[in-house]
């Protein structure tokens, strides 16, 4: 009898057909990841909008406006139905009753209580509402944010500015209650006319909009520290901008000025840490060097950060996790010069006509 021969593939062969199947089916799972990613994405913008819409409604029937003259209720009927042996029975007809305003509003606020977490109302001095809310989040992609209700053309209901604040880290230690009057501050200025957004088309970290509200921020750290008799330095400033959710470094103390006035900071920083930082020579060789000036620190950083990006892009992203985006860097930079004393009209000079961008 003959024998029957097998060819078999060689076995690198065999190997490449195998990884070659593997790849396949690992791109259609990243594929496939993406589009499920991209619809859940979608759907969590859509609640955020609902959210917000709903949430506006409910602040404007706070605030007394959009409140109806009527509304629609389950009335008593005055004539009971009385059957033999039973207890008379009342019925309930839908009508059209007055509106209470006080009961009306007071229902909005427990709703804004119940359903979007908000612990607290309170005003700014110009009488924009504050509501401090669990999660911020449920409504924008944010840790802060001044937000408007239109009015009612050809009536009495004016634009309604409002600002929403993070609760429950708010006053949480003398540190962090710093960041969080820098957060306030910023959306406070948002809410007047001239420190509205209106450059979507550019970057966040770059817009005049968003510098001349951190810009309002830092002149009242400034006036609080005046008033207190403690000098302000840059560092403080770079530490005050830059620590958006987290608390402040260097040495906190109670304010010392007791006299009361509009913004009163109550506790204020005396000082701010050297930042630290790995350099690399030319030869390769690192080297720790401690920074005051909190600009030059960032654009060392910056410049070390280019470096790692052009020997490795992956590893520099897995290494600088929060911090991991160039952009953010930028951001940084441009904050420091405001702490330092440049004026906003000369950072979006420099950004725009001397720095060059790898993006």
């Amino acid at each position: 009898m003959g024998r029957i021969l097998t060819v078999m593939a060689p076995r690198n062969k065999i190997f490449d057909l195998t990884m070659g199947a593997i790849d396949k089916l690992h791109q259609r799972a990243q594929l496939k990841g993406i589009q499920i990613g991209s619809a859940k994405e979608k759907e969590r913008k859509e609640e955020q909008l609902s959210n917000r819409w709903n949430f506006e409604r409910y602040v404007s029937n706070v605030l007394g406006d959009h409140i109806p003259e009527t509304e629609t209720r389950h009335v008593m009927n005055e004539e009971p139905i009385i059957k033999p042996g039973h207890q008379p029975e009342y019925t309930y007809t839908r009508k059209r009753v007055p509106v209470d305003k006080k009961e009306y509003q007071e229902r909005a606020l427990q709703r804004l209580r119940d359903y979007y977490g908000v612990t607290r109302l309170d005003k700014t001095p110009e009488g924009t509402p504050v509501f401090y809310v669990d999660d911020v989040k449920k409504f924008r992609d944010a840790r802060a944010f001044h937000g408007s209700i239109a009015g009612d053309p050809g009536s009495n209901v004016k634009e309604q500015d409002y600002i929403v604040m993070p609760s429950s880290s708010f006053g949480i230690s003398p540190e962090r209650s710093i960041s969080e009057q820098r957060l306030y501050q910023h959306e406070r200025a948002h809410a007047t006319e001239e420190h509205r957004g209106q450059n979507k088309d550019i970057r966040w970290e770059h817009r005049p909009e968003e510098l001349e509200a951190d810009k309002v921020a830092l002149d009242v750290l400034k006036r609080n520290l005046e008033r207190a008799g403690i000098e302000y330095t840059p560092a403080m400033g770079a530490e005050y901008l830059l620590r958006l959710d987290q608390p402040v470094r260097g040495e906190v103390v109670p304010n010392p000025s007791k006299v009361p006035f509009v913004d009163r900071f109550d506790y204020l920083p005396v000082s701010a840490p050297a930042k630290k930082q790995v350099v690399i020579d030319a030869l390769g060789r690192p080297s720790i060097q401690s920074f005051t000036d909190p600009e030059e620190y960032w654009k060392v950083r910056k410049a070390e950060a280019l470096k790692r990006f052009g020997t490795n892009p992956a590893m520099y992203r897995n290494i600088w996790g929060e911090e991991g985006g160039l952009q953010d860097l930028e951001r940084y930079i441009t904050r420091s010069k405001l702490a330092t004393g440049v004026s906003q009209e000369d950072i979006l000079m420099d950004t725009f006509q001397n720095e060059k961008s790898i993006f």
